[in-house]
């Protein structure tokens, strides 16, 4: 007579209930490795769509716009200034450079020296043409431009220096109108005054003819 055949739960007893477990162990690691492989590849794609944008939607400070007219084409450096809130429009600040050296005028030497001393520090924002630019010894560059207010026989020089020459300024042509902001350092003589050094070079009004 036969053996009759053990009852089904036999099977997941001793070694066939440790081969099933082992089984099963390694279906589950493969599905694991599957699905981190595949959330992997999809952060992956999400971390390069997010640089790409930052990339294109990034800061603006310090870029350069061109905006051309009949006779000048304007290079402007732009300050984080928000969509809702246009760039405002440049304004000469007074006292002018005529106006300090106008002033004075006909002093004494004594009050001559303490009449310069009360501009130190002023904070200006200037509209000069560009004169010269020529490099010191200790490697810095000063920038020399005229003060032009027509109809005038006086033309006041405001000199400065710059660590290094942006490039657009290596490319303006002589008379090149230039709006720069800083502060005056000194009065140096009845015809110049010199700006502390690297002033803000707001915008420079390129020459196309």
């Amino acid at each position: 007579m036969s053996n009759p055949a053990p009852p089904w739960y036999v099977w997941f007893d001793g070694v066939g209930g440790a081969a099933l477990i082992a089984i099963s162990g390694l279906l589950l690691r493969r599905f694991w490795r599957k699905s981190h492989r595949t959330a992997e590849k999809q952060q992956s794609l999400v971390m390069k769509e997010t640089v790409g944008s930052a990339a294109l939607s990034g800061p603006i400070k310090d870029s350069q716009v061109a905006a051309g007219s009949n006779i000048t084409q304007t290079s402007v450096i732009h300050h984080h200034y928000s969509p809702d809130k246009p760039e405002p429009e440049l304004t000469l600040t007074l006292p002018d450079p005529l106006s300090i050296l106008q002033s004075l005028d006909n002093l004494t030497p004594y009050d001559l020296n303490h009449a310069r001393e009360k501009f130190v520090g002023l904070r200006v924002l200037w509209r000069i043409t560009l004169s010269k630019v020529f490099k010191e010894g200790d490697g810095r560059w000063a920038i020399a431009g005229i003060f032009r207010v027509e109809p005038s026989y006086r033309s006041p020089i405001v000199i400065f220096y710059l660590s290094s020459v942006p490039p657009e300024l290596k490319v303006a042509q002589r008379e090149t109108p230039i709006w720069v902001r800083g502060a005056v350092k000194y009065v140096a003589d009845s015809s110049s005054i010199w700006l502390e050094d690297n002033p803000e070079l707001l915008r420079i009004e390129h020459l196309s003819g």
